[in-house]
């Protein structure tokens, strides 16, 4: 293959790429557009993406949105890149940020006891609703390594305060889950649900209630 050949076909590949780029950003533009109005139209939000999820080739695009004086308020606008369909999970959303706007009164005193919410949060407590199960879900982490052997001893009188915060707030949580933030193979987690918790009146009876969600303290 002589030199010319060689510098025709470079060209080529370089003018080929250049092409696909420009189609692709017209086309995330495009989609981008496409939530946006969405979001205008059905719920007169003006939205900021964060993030964009797929998980293959010719799957949906998820988008996660949030209007723009209402940050908290992250939904997911979902697109069929085939027939242009368009869903949401706003209910879900809603669901959950009106049982946050109750947690909000106790979640400083929360994180005074060390509990957090995920790092991709940049470790704001938030909290999730299901629309299938109707089930608000709490959850948190702890930098302190969570060890059932000495739970009692040592994690005790958190945990119980943590429950208590939770039913003084009012918020309509399900159930809360802690995990501790060790690597995922050493990692502990504790889970409580709060109909069960919620007569609960002391640490012994609190305990007992932990030990039957959570087969690993017993």
């Amino acid at each position: 293959m002589n030199t010319f050949i060689k510098v025709l076909l470079t060209i080529l590949g370089v003018f080929v790429l250049l092409i696909a780029s420009i189609a692709l950003y017209f086309s995330d533009y495009s989609e981008k557009r496409k939530v946006k109005k969405y979001a205008e139209d059905t719920y007169g939000y003006d939205v900021e993406i964060k993030q964009l999820y797929r998980t293959g080739i010719g799957s949906d695009y998820e988008y996660v949105v949030f209007p723009k004086n209402h940050q908290h308020l992250e939904f997911k606008i979902i697109l069929d890149p085939y027939s242009d369909t368009i869903t949401d999970n706003h209910a879900s959303a809603l669901e959950a940020d009106k049982a946050l706007h109750k947690l909000d009164k106790v979640i400083p005193a929360i994180e005074d006891l060390g509990f957090q919410g995920p790092d991709y949060t940049n470790k704001e407590i938030s909290i999730r609703f299901s629309d299938e199960t109707k089930k608000h879900a709490l959850y948190l982490y702890t930098a302190t390594p969570i060890e059932m052997a000495t739970f009692e001893k040592n994690e005790l009188d958190r945990f119980f305060e943590l429950q208590n915060l939770i039913k003084q707030s009012g918020a309509p949580i399900t159930y809360v889950v802690v995990e501790d933030m060790r690597e995922p193979a050493d990692s502990s987690s504790i889970l409580f649900y709060m109909k069960d918790v919620q007569s609960t009146n002391t640490k012994e009876d609190f305990l007992l209630q932990l030990k039957k969600a959570n087969p690993g303290l017993k």
